[in-house]
């Protein structure tokens, strides 16, 4: 895109209700220089609120989380002016997921179990932000 800064880090928001999977993709993330996580969230309500306050260029959410699922976050996202570019990752990934996923607006899909390779392999395709990663902080 014009204008944009290949170098400038995304601000990322990681949502997830896993402890586990969550605590796992912020070790990844710190060895991706493309990626500044700016925020956390374990709930689809919580995950709005985060893309509210911290504007990030991009949201890695999963699919099945308390209050709003993952694809009903994406769809209330690609609504707002400025959305975030979205990718959705569950397991077991399925086709139906990765349909639905895609349908509610998502830019990216990509299953847990192979999550590191193929995010990685993803990264490169998606979209940047208008901005060019450059938000209000």
């Amino acid at each position: 895109m014009a204008g944009e800064k290949p170098g400038t880090p995304r601000r990322t928001i990681i949502v997830d209700a896993s402890e586990a999977f969550l605590a796992s993709v912020l070790r990844w993330a710190e060895d991706q220089p493309e990626l500044v996580v700016v925020a956390t969230a374990r709930s689809g309500p919580d995950a709005l609120a985060a893309v509210e306050r911290h504007k990030p260029d991009l949201v890695i959410l999963d699919a099945v989380l308390p209050g709003l699922d993952g694809f009903q976050v994406v769809r209330q996202l690609k609504t707002r002016p400025g959305a975030p570019v979205a990718v959705i990752a569950t397991f077991p990934a399925s086709s139906a997921a990765r349909s639905e996923a895609l349908a509610a607006g998502a830019d990216g899909f990509v299953a847990k179990e192979d999550f590191s390779a193929a995010f990685e392999m993803l990264l490169v395709s998606l979209p940047r932000p208008a901005g060019g990663g450059e938000r209000d902080h």
